[in-house]
């Protein structure tokens, strides 16, 4: 379910409506005002900083990847990472058109203790060709956002515009346990999965997408 903010103007003012200011008397994106300019300044970075945070159920994203034609040193593949990357979760390989899809986690141990798929720089170093990057796209497009995500994205810019906007430290700081609370847990469980990395053909629960099998999320 897509929340009910179609545009990022739409977002800002929510943002504003919480810290109690007037709402923008155009877009954000042209905003001449001191108001929207400060908006702006903190717009990208606080998007970014949540959708970093968890592996929010509808950024996740899978694309067939060619390998670049330089193979890393070791021999490995490398596939580079899609430029809307924000973090690699996984590969699926599949052994032929109509067999199962294998999943293997980023940072997942062989059978003899190596690491067989790993992110290095902007690439995903890989011992197999044919594969599916399974990665946390950016997304700046509202309408695409959970009202989980959308909430969250709020609170978070809210928090960090609020010193600008308002000069009240405890308005800052109640928008920033609004958004502890409710993003705390979830990264949490992400860095349960990353420490769960070293179990190989294990996809983690909780990733629902367009072309992607997914378990049952944690929310």
């Amino acid at each position: 379910m897509a929340s009910f903010a179609k545009t990022l103007t739409d977002v800002a003012n929510y943002v504003l409506l919480l810290l109690g200011e007037p709402a923008l008397t155009g877009d954000i994106d042209t905003d001449t005002t001191e108001k929207g300019k400060s908006l702006r300044r903190a717009m990208r970075p606080s998007i970014e900083a949540v959708q970093d945070e968890y592996a929010w159920a509808e950024l996740v994203h899978a694309l067939a990847v060619s390998p670049d034609s330089e193979r890393h040193h070791d021999g490995r593949y490398r596939y580079r990472l899609p430029e809307d990357c924000i973090f690699p979760l996984g590969l699926q390989v599949r052994a032929a058109m109509s067999g199962p899809q294998t999943w293997m986690n980023v940072g997942a141990r062989n059978a003899d203790g190596f690491v067989d798929h790993e992110a290095e720089g902007n690439f995903l170093l890989g011992a197999l060709d044919g594969l599916s990057v399974v990665y946390v796209r950016r997304s700046l497009n509202p309408g695409e956002w959970s009202p989980q995500l959308f909430k969250a994205i709020a609170y978070r810019w809210a928090a960090d515009a609020a010193m600008i906007l308002t000069n009240d430290a405890n308005v800052a700081g109640l928008r920033m346990q609004q958004y502890e609370k409710l993003v705390r847990p979830r990264s949490t469980w992400r860095q349960a999965y990353s420490l769960a990395a070293g179990e190989a053909n294990q996809m983690p629960t909780g990733y629902r997408s367009r072309g992607v099998r997914m378990g049952r999320g944690p929310y």
